[in-house]
């Protein structure tokens, strides 16, 4: 009998949370009180005032992309295509835009027109993916089924990254790179029909990765700034097993992939 095989792919959930609020309110704040000085100061950059440590906070637009791999080797419950099957049902990938609302830090040097410094920021994410293969009809065994979900909450992000600029008169262009973290929750169960067998795996780690990007400040007066700002990233893979109920030597392996774009417009306050 021919398999067939359902994948229902649940979109993004957003979850508020209390630091998430408090960021949002943070930033909102940070916004709206730019607004109250733009025109209060005169303008009075030079090249030296770049040389300060400032704060600020960013409305993020975010694209997330997720790649789920689950496998097994032939061993003494998966037999013949049913490895395979397994394969197929629970590996996919999912992807989804969002926004949200982060704060940063950092402290630039100027020399002549030339500009280095550093940065770290925060970033609230609350983002979720679920793959769900469905009911699978076993190839070996027609008159049953196996189902497998997975599920990795994405809960927030940060990074630390050196940046190079070079100075156009009030304007700074720009590129960074450096080390990112984000915090992720994985769950998978495997159940099936035939001699009801379950297999689960979660884990909660920070994965490290690598982000890169560029962007343009512009100095509005003495002590405020605005910036735009592309950054991608990629995280390290997140490894998870499990094994079968009654088949401790049928391990089932979970690999899962986060790679983040990252479009952003904030606000700094230089002190």
């Amino acid at each position: 009998m021919k398999s067939t095989v359902y994948k229902n792919n649940i979109p993004w959930g957003f979850t508020m949370n209390k630091k998430s609020i408090k960021i949002k309110i943070f930033s909102i704040i940070l916004l709206s009180v730019t607004s109250n000085h733009l025109l209060a100061e005169e303008k009075t950059h030079d090249k030296s005032a770049w040389n300060r440590l400032y704060i600020g906070s960013q409305i993020n637009s975010l694209h997330y992309k997720s790649s789920f791999s689950t496998s097994s080797q032939p061993g003494s419950y998966f037999i013949n295509e049913d490895y395979a099957q397994l394969m197929t049902a629970g590996s996919g990938s999912l992807s989804g835009k969002d926004n949200s609302a982060g704060i940063n830090i950092g402290w630039n040097y100027a020399w002549n027109n030339f500009i280095v410094g550093i940065e770290a920021d925060y970033l609230e994410a609350n983002k979720k993916f679920k793959i769900n293969s469905g009911d699978v009809v076993y190839i070996t065994q027609p008159a049953h089924t196996f189902k497998t979900v997975s599920q990795i909450n994405i809960n927030h992000t940060f990074s630390l990254r050196p940046k190079v600029g070079y100075l156009w008169g009030d304007s700074l262009v720009y590129i960074t790179g450096g080390l990112s973290l984000v915090k992720l929750d994985y769950r998978f169960n495997f159940s099936e029909t035939f001699q009801n067998q379950q297999a689960t795996a979660s884990k909660s780690n920070t994965q490290k990765g690598w982000t890169i990007g560029a962007g343009m400040e512009h100095t509005l007066n003495n002590n405020w700034s605005v910036k735009f700002e592309f950054l991608y990233s990629e995280f390290d893979q997140l490894n998870a097993s499990s094994q079968l109920t009654d088949y401790p030597d049928q391990i089932i392996d979970n690999k899962v992939k986060i790679k983040m774009s990252n479009v952003r417009i904030g606000v700094n306050y230089w002190f």
